[in-house]
């Protein structure tokens, strides 16, 4: 299943699994000035690129190496060979090597297992910046979603596309690898930039960020002081 939103020049492409005609988890990449960010999964790679047949993709930036966001990049590649494809330094041995994920049976079923892709470049070869005809985008590190995530800014039109650092509501689970402290760092990193409008992994665009940003770090250090608080009255996990 997939859905197309256009926010002024960007496309939100949003991608799910559906089962009963009805998503079951939304992830997204965006389209802008032929850069396409994230690949959403594997399981939705075909129609990715049928949205994608009057779009130029020139450039590739993938937010992370999770299989919802690596999962379309073959298919990508395949599509538009003369694409340039860019991550995290730290993100390019699971893009090359998908199989340390190590993906749980239920991970694998609701997006399936991405392919190897290995003429992948680390940004660290562009500055930290990508360059488009009209845009310039910053690459900030985010690392405690995951330690190889980043973001993309754009500071004329104050655009932020923070894959899966921002994640609306309350957390269902985490990963092993979420470092709680790391995710709130790069929370308040985000706010600094004071972005108008943050577009999201899920595809929900936030067009007043800054108090959802602030409510989120809030809600992280509450849980955080809870935590400690158990654990120093003794209660702690089987």
């Amino acid at each position: 299943m997939i859905h197309l939103e256009q926010h002024g020049p960007v496309v939100a492409i949003r991608m799910s699994r559906a089962l009963f005609g009805r998503p079951i988890y939304w992830t997204a990449a965006y389209w802008v000035d032929g850069l396409l960010i994230d690949t959403g999964p594997s399981c939705t790679a075909a129609e990715l690129l049928r949205a994608l047949d009057k779009m130029p993709v020139e450039q590739v930036v993938l937010t992370h190496s999770h299989e919802d966001h690596i999962g379309g990049l073959a298919a990508v590649r395949h599509q538009f060979p003369a694409a340039r494809i860019y991550a995290s330094q730290r993100a390019l041995p699971t893009i090359q090597q998908p199989e340390r994920l190590q993906l749980q049976l239920y991970r694998r079923l609701l997006w399936g297992i991405p392919k190897a892709t290995p003429d992948v470049m680390s940004l660290d070869e562009t500055d930290n910046q990508i360059c488009t005809p009209t845009h310039l985008f910053r690459v900030v590190e985010t690392p405690g979603y995951s330690v190889d995530h980043i973001s993309l800014y754009e500071p004329h039109q104050r655009w932020l596309f923070c894959g899966d650092v921002y994640m609306e509501g309350k957390d269902d689970a985490w990963t092993p690898e979420f470092n709680m402290f790391g995710i709130v760092s790069s929370l308040r990193t985000l706010t600094s930039l004071r972005p108008e409008k943050l577009f999201t992994g899920s595809g929900a665009v936030r067009r007043t960020p800054q108090p959802e940003l602030h409510a989120k770090i809030r809600q992280l250090v509450t849980l955080a002081r809870e935590v400690a608080r158990l654990e120093i009255i003794g209660l702690n996990t089987p």
